[in-house]
């Protein structure tokens, strides 16, 4: 069975994706937003329910995959590649996620929950300076989400969460090379022009917005509604 290719090279960034759907028994759902907005939290209360309610799930996590992982991590503590490096291997972790992880779980009928998605490459290598369309062409190859919700979150909010649990490792992304450094400046200043970026993909890419400083219960009540509603009508989907 082939994989549809993603036409972003002709769309117009501001006009709804004409992005294909996958014709895969399994379902796809994508949890993004930036560091602090409680994706980890919520994916994990996500995966117990679905779990109880007897559905197969796999876990995939963002720059995961054992083939670039160790690359970004010793090139991010050397401060040597360029923001259109670090796009090129985070492209060749999903790539690689997506073959050996993705893919085979939705050919079985998985649900695969995803910890961030194309969506932060967009938001974070955009804030750096890569050009959008230029994104759009080299992530050409990732499958379209059945479900991407968007944790929103401002940019102090995000800053204080992120300050007291991993302080000067989740600043680091801010900083990656000196190249950064000069064009952005603070973590607050990077914070501010990613959480702008997401907010440019909701429409496009049909994101749905949750507001991530709602009571964690409140949050997963409602992430659980639109999965039961996606679960449910995929039941009844011959495709």
């Amino acid at each position: 069975m082939s994989v549809s290719a993603w036409p972003l090279s002709r769309l117009d960034p501001l006009e709804p994706a004409a992005w294909p759907r996958h014709a895969f028994p399994g379902r796809l759902i994508v949890v993004d937003g930036v560091d602090g907005s409680g994706r980890a939290t919520q994916l994990d209360l996500l995966e117990t329910w679905l779990r109880v309610d007897g559905y197969g799930v796999v876990r995939t996590v963002w720059n995961s995959s054992k083939l670039v992982a160790k690359t970004i991590t010793e090139a991010r503590r050397q401060q040597t590649l360029t923001p259109l490096t670090y796009s090129i291997l985070h492209a060749t972790d999903v790539a690689e996620r997506q073959e050996a992880e993705i893919l085979p779980a939705l050919r079985a009928g998985y649900v695969v929950l995803a910890d961030r998605y194309v969506f932060t490459a967009f938001a974070r290598d955009i804030a750096r300076g890569v050009g959008r369309d230029w994104l759009y062409n080299l992530y050409g190859f990732a499958l379209r989400p059945d479900l991407a919700i968007y944790l929103r979150i401002g940019a102090e909010a995000s800053m204080a969460r992120v300050m007291g649990v991993a302080g000067e490792a989740s600043a680091h992304e801010a900083d990656e090379n000196a190249a950064v450094r000069g064009a952005i400046g603070s973590f607050r200043q990077f914070q501010e022009r990613v959480i702008e970026e997401y907010d440019k993909l909701v429409d496009p890419f049909d994101l749905l917005p949750l507001d991530a400083t709602m009571p964690i219960r409140t949050q997963q009540l409602r992430m659980r509604l639109w999965v039961k509603t996606l679960l449910e009508a995929s039941g009844g989907d011959d495709e």
